[in-house]
C-alpha cells in the first residue's frame, strides 16, 4: 500500500516542524508511548530510536531509522523507516514546503510491504484504499489542527 497526500496548513513552517520532534511524538501520533534514542547523529540520517506504540491493551516496540533529514529555511524533509509487528516495512516522509510567512504546505508519502508470505496476503486481501484510507486522512488533518491551533496561540 502506497500513499502521498498533500494539505495547506495555516501555519509558519517552523510551527508545522516543531510537531516532528521525537521529542514529542502524541500530539500527532497520539498511540506513540515514547521515542528513546537508540544512535542520535549529527547530522540525523542513520540516528536511530526505540518507539514505543500502544493499540488497545497492547504494546510493541520497533526500531526507528532516519534515512533522510533536510531543514533549510523554506523546506523540511524527514524521512523514517521501520519494521512493523515483523510483518511490514514502512516508510514514511513528511515534507514541508513554505507557501508564505504564515502558509505552509505538508506533504505526507509513505508504503507499507508485506516483508513476508502472511502480511503479503494480508495486504492482498485488505480492501484497496485510496490513497492510504482513513488513518492517513485522519493523521493529514491532525497535523494541520495541531500546527493551526499552534499558530493561533503564538498570535495571541
Amino acid at each position: 500500500m502506497k500513499w502521498d497526500q498533500r494539505i495547506e496548513i495555516e501555519a509558519p513552517i517552523e510551527t508545522v516542524w516543531a510537531l516532528f520532534d521525537e521529542a514529542n511524538p502524541q500530539r500527532i501520533m497520539p498511540k506513540v508511548e515514547s521515542n528513546e534514542w537508540i544512535v542520535q547523529n549529527d547530522p540525523l540520517p542513520g540516528s536511530s530510536y526505540k518507539q514505543t506504540y500502544r493499540e488497545g491493551t497492547r504494546t510493541e516496540s520497533y526500531h526507528v531509522t532516519i534515512t533522510e533529514f533536510v531543514d533549510e529555511p523554506a523546506f523540511k524533509k524527514k524521512a523514517i523507516q521501520f519494521i512493523l509487528a515483523k510483518l511490514f516495512e514502512t516508510t514514511l516522509t513528511f515534507e514541508l514546503h513554505k507557501l508564505a510567512e504564515d502558509r505552509t504546505e505538508f506533504r505526507y508519502i509513505g508504503s507499507n510491504i508485506g516483508i513476508n508470505f502472511v502480511a503479503k496476503t494480508m495486504l492482498k486481501l485488505g480492501k484497496k484504499q485510496e490513497n492510504g484510507g482513513p488513518v492517513v486522512e485522519e493523521f493529514v488533518k491532525r497535523v494541520k489542527r495541531e500546527a493551526e491551533q499552534d499558530a493561533n496561540l503564538s498570535e495571541n
